[in-house]
């Protein structure tokens, strides 16, 4: 079973509790000793990702924070809005785009998202990974695009496999 950490910007009780009633993943709010902290803190990265796969709002998080991401980690998941549609991200919203992903994606619960950070909105996805202090990007897919399934489950398994073996 995954295990997610949500972060202060996805720290909703009812996504909690909808993840926890499917029993597909494991997923934990925010504690609340980091609570006012959230992501700002670049340690945050440092204490959470080794364990759990980290679920945020923020969708520069990797960005701004790329020397605090740890060498080996369980994957950090930004949900947003896409660039062509700009508005409040709210809870009902976040919950729509992981809906979204989950129905498009159904082996979602059975891959390994180690060392892989992925950028989620409503149409597409953007997969990168950490090499020392800067992003790759490893590819970007439209939900529409044939096969799109195929190739990130392809690239999550290079990225897990990269790290370990380096």
């Amino acid at each position: 079973m995954s295990a997610f950490q949500l972060d202060e910007d996805v720290n909703s009780r009812r996504l909690a509790r909808e993840c926890k009633q499917s029993g597909l993943s494991q997923v934990k709010r925010f504690p609340r000793k980091l609570r006012g902290i959230g992501t700002l803190d670049p340690s945050v990265l440092e204490r959470v990702t080794p364990k759990d796969t980290l679920l945020t709002g923020d969708l520069s998080l990797a960005r701004d924070h790329t020397r605090s991401i740890p060498a080996h980690h369980c994957g950090i998941i930004a949900l947003g809005n896409s660039e062509e549609i700009m508005w409040t991200v709210t809870d009902k919203d976040y919950r729509r785009i992981i809906a979204n992903f989950k129905r498009q994606f159904p082996e979602w619960q059975a891959c390994e998202f180690s060392n892989s950070i992925l950028t989620i909105t409503e149409r597409d996805v953007l997969i990168q990974h950490a090499e020392g202090q800067s992003l790759v990007d490893d590819e970007y897919l439209t939900f529409d695009s044939p096969g799109w399934q195929n190739r990130l489950r392809t690239i999550l398994n290079a990225n897990t496999t990269r790290r370990l073996s380096s």
